[in-house]
């Protein structure tokens, strides 16, 4: 794949290239979010199976985290519906054994979801920085997770002014 292509050149050659050999032409059409991601399993496991393993690893940490948002927003019964309708998509059990971005796209979207519901707690600011810091990263994983941010920050403050209460128990 692509991802693959690019992970292997920065590796090999320390540019974000398609082209095999010199003169490396920057590529501008993908960003180097998953590419960065795949650096480091390349270069211990150097098997794209290893990216597989990996992507299903981010995807059933996933679930974990949508179970976690869904039993704090509704019941323990929203979270494990939630998790079954992820799970039994068949875009996320393709995508997670396919080399392509978006297994850690919905990772760190979720993940920064997860720790808005946080945002209460004395550890507010630091969970506020994560929160932001995994969404900035979302965004050089794929493009439309720079407009992120304001749907996010709608729906925090809206189930705040809601139910009258901060997402946290």
């Amino acid at each position: 794949s692509e991802y693959v292509t690019l992970a292997r050149n920065i590796l090999k050659n320390g540019v974000f290239s398609m082209d095999q050999e010199p003169p490396f032409r920057p590529d501008y059409f993908r960003t180097p979010g998953y590419p960065l991601f795949l650096v480091p399993i390349l270069y211990f496991f150097k098997s794209a199976y290893a990216v597989s393993l990996t992507q299903i690893i981010l995807a059933a940490a996933t679930a974990f985290l949508i179970f976690k948002i869904g039993e704090r927003v509704a019941s323990p019964a929203a979270g494990i519906t939630a998790v079954f309708l992820y799970v039994m998509n068949p875009s996320t059990l393709l995508y997670s054994m396919t080399v392509m971005s978006d297994m850690l796209f919905v990772f760190l979207l979720v993940s920064a979801v997860y720790l808005m519901f946080f945002l209460e707690s004395r550890r507010a600011k630091l969970l506020m920085l994560a929160s932001g810091l995994l969404i900035g990263f979302d965004a050089l994983v794929r493009p439309v997770g720079l407009f992120l941010p304001v749907p996010l920050i709608f729906f925090y403050f809206f189930f705040k002014i809601k139910t009258g209460v901060s997402p946290k128990k």
